[in-house]
């Protein structure tokens, strides 16, 4: 066992004199140096060259030209045809009670003909999605 554990450093010591450097600490602390060097750069620069800032953005108008994308395009539409806050709080609402729809519904049924007033209401949901992204797109 001692000469195998003495081939082992010896192994090692001729690595050392190569110019071998272990992964930890030399490497690992070095690689943490040039972190902390570049931190401290980007930090200099933020503090001292920050980025300028443009003028206060308005949710409630869009530069002209500028649409979203087509999944996002009833919403944009909605913006227009409501006021600015049911604008804001009616998507979320719609949001958290499709979150809290499992809770509410305690209907067993899973056939959509049995359950009328959950499928008129989705269709209708569906049908002014499809309303406000075609009034997106081509009404404005």
């Amino acid at each position: 066992m001692e000469e195998k554990e003495m081939e082992e450093k010896k192994s090692l010591e001729e690595k050392l004199e190569q110019g071998w450097v272990p992964f930890f600490p030399h490497h690992f602390l070095a690689e943490a140096i040039v972190m902390y060097i570049m931190l401290g750069l980007i930090l200099f620069l933020c503090v001292y060259f920050p980025a300028e800032l443009g003028p206060r953005a308005n949710p409630a108008s869009a530069p002209v030209g500028v649409k979203p994308e087509w999944y996002f395009m009833f919403l944009y539409a909605f913006l227009h045809y409501v006021p600015l806050y049911v604008g804001i709080f009616a998507p979320a609402l719609g949001v958290i009670f499709l979150i809290l729809l499992p809770f509410i519904d305690k209907n067993p049924e899973r056939h959509p003909l049995k359950r009328p007033v959950a499928t008129g209401l989705g269709i209708l949901i569906l049908i002014g999605i499809i309303v406000l992204t075609y009034l997106g797109y081509y009404a404005e």
